[in-house]
């Protein structure tokens, strides 16, 4: 049986820290990104064939966006998060209305290294879901925990797809490491139920029961 794990979207294996500290370290990282897209790329056409288009449609509405750019400057932007192919990016898109319908410029991509941070309203809570821009996608959190998952889509912690999940972090101060099995095994090693469900290729229930069982022990002191 095929593991949901492996059909993570494009950019699953791109996820970099938000703390990349120098050009030499982001010229390095990108060019891991590139090789590891394309991977990625070649996979996904696989899996395209094995279940057809539709197994990887996530649901990706547009929403009101409220986008922070690299100046600290705001704007309220409606758009979904779309791929950009030949960037191996993500994006939003607007129009500008102040230019004709026949102006080139009239579409505006905003990508997430233009931006500090995008945010919206989520409709279940009435919170704010903040998403941190990396070099290629924005992380949205959507489990918060001892290990703390990130999205590539501003979907709400109560009802989001496993399966956009890109990024996973444990500890506030630790870096935000791609949502892969080695990386999981590790963040896992200390709990045997948890390791259990890894080893079943059940990743995500693997990443869940990590969470109870550590949060149970911390109540039940």
């Amino acid at each position: 049986m095929i593991s949901r794990f492996k059909l993570l979207p494009l950019i699953a294996l791109g996820i970099i820290s938000v703390k990349v500290s120098s050009a030499q370290n982001m010229a390095a990282v990108n060019s891991m990104l590139n090789r590891q897209f394309m991977n990625s790329m070649m996979d996904r056409n696989l899996r395209m064939s094995m279940f057809g288009l539709n197994y990887y449609k996530n649901y990706n509405p547009k929403f009101d966006f409220v986008v922070t750019d690299s100046l600290g400057m705001v704007q309220n932007v409606r758009s979904k998060i779309n791929i950009d192919t030949a960037l191996h990016k993500y994006y939003l898109e607007y129009e500008d209305k102040n230019l004709p319908k026949s102006d080139p410029n009239r579409k505006v991509k905003i990508y997430p290294k233009e931006t500090i941070s995008i945010s919206r309203k989520d409709g279940y809570s009435g919170k704010m879901l903040n998403g941190m821009a990396t070099d290629s996608c924005w992380l949205f959190k959507v489990i918060d925990g001892p290990i703390t998952a990130y999205a590539f889509l501003a979907e709400s912690p109560d009802s989001f797809d496993e399966t956009t999940i890109v990024g996973i972090q444990k500890g506030e101060n630790m870096p935000i490491l791609p949502f892969r099995p080695e990386n999981l095994k590790l963040m896992i090693a200390d709990d045997k139920e948890a390791t259990e469900q890894f080893k079943s290729k059940k990743y995500y229930k693997a990443l869940k029961k990590y969470n109870k069982n550590k949060q149970q022990a911390i109540t039940s002191k």
